[in-house]
């Protein structure tokens, strides 16, 4: 009579092995929530962009909650240090000082004060001064004013500015963009309070009179906010080779270097109006994200390649 095999423990070994109970998961979801809600958060402030009335408190927002979110994920190491490592005090400053110098460059540029003063400019030779009384680190002229439309020739314009003895030649053209002029933007080399007397020297024939002449001023130079921004970012990059060297793979110099940077190319201009919001903060997030965040990682690559052993 036949008998059944017996199971060989080979095949008990094989089944068992297949069992779903050994089946590693993935990640857990709510890794993901904070991503996704950030994400979310994003997409709302810039649907209130479009709108030119909410437009500075949606940039802003963006601005607030990528820099939160960029700590956050600079920051996520901390929990693997031990309690006495000096990091663990040292990593939050850092992020604090960097949030706040962002913020700070962001604010002035989303929501610029009032002018110092405007002067117009309705003729060859009219002139007009403009009182500086804080301190003046950087001092911008911002020059609106029409095109004749059948002019052939550019409509550029040279004015002088003269400040404490001295004085700065100032020339440029202004260009129509859909219909509108668009303004331009002067950063002067003088600088300092006092009184800054604007003159139009001459205009070619396709510029239509009057020009109007915007003098806005800010307390800090851009070396001045350039060097602040380089010490942040030799503390953070050092911070992350630390982390490094306790044998924990570090994203704090991208993610800290992102906001940075795209901070201080924000910077380059003394404000950004409320069109010209949507692409600025691109540009500024490209650049962080290129300069600061690529740039950042390699910089931090290449200072542990120079450490000893």
């Amino acid at each position: 009579m036949p008998t059944d095999s017996p199971v060989s423990s080979r095949s008990v070994r094989r089944r068992a092995a297949a069992t779903p109970a050994n089946i590693p998961s993935g990640p857990p979801l709510r890794s993901f929530v904070p991503y996704v809600v950030a994400g979310a958060v994003v997409v709302a402030l810039g649907l209130l962009i479009r709108t030119p009335r909410y437009a500075p408190i949606g940039a802003m927002g963006i601005v607030v909650v990528v820099g939160l979110v960029m700590a956050w994920l600079g920051l996520g190491v901390r929990s693997t240090l031990t309690p006495e490592d000096r990091l663990r005090w040292l990593l939050p400053m850092l992020a604090t000082f960097v949030l706040l110098l962002a913020g700070a460059i962001f604010a002035a540029g989303i929501f610029p004060p009032r002018p110092t003063g405007v002067v117009h400019l309705a003729a060859s030779a009219a002139e007009g001064d403009v009182a500086i009384s804080g301190p003046a680190g950087r001092v911008w002229l911002t020059v609106t004013g029409g095109v004749v439309p059948t002019a052939t020739v550019p409509a550029s314009y040279f004015l002088s500015v003269e400040h404490d003895g001295r004085t700065e030649r100032v020339d440029g053209a202004l260009h129509m963009t859909r219909r509108q002029t668009r303004s331009e933007l002067h950063g002067l080399g003088l600088a300092g309070p006092g009184t800054y007397r604007v003159r139009l020297e001459q205009t070619s024939t396709a510029v239509a009179l009057p020009l109007f002449v915007r003098v806005d001023s800010r307390p800090l130079s851009l070396l001045a906010v350039l060097l602040l921004g380089l010490v942040l970012a030799v503390g953070v990059v050092a911070a992350d080779v630390m982390i490094w060297q306790r044998d924990i793979e570090p994203s704090f110099a991208p993610a800290m270097l992102l906001v940075l940077g795209a901070a201080l190319y924000f910077h380059r201009v003394p404000f950004v109006t409320a069109a010209e919001l949507p692409s600025a903060l691109i540009a500024a997030g490209v650049v962080g994200a290129l300069a600061g965040g690529l740039g950042g990682e390699l910089l931090a690559r290449l200072a542990r390649s120079l450490l000893p052993g």
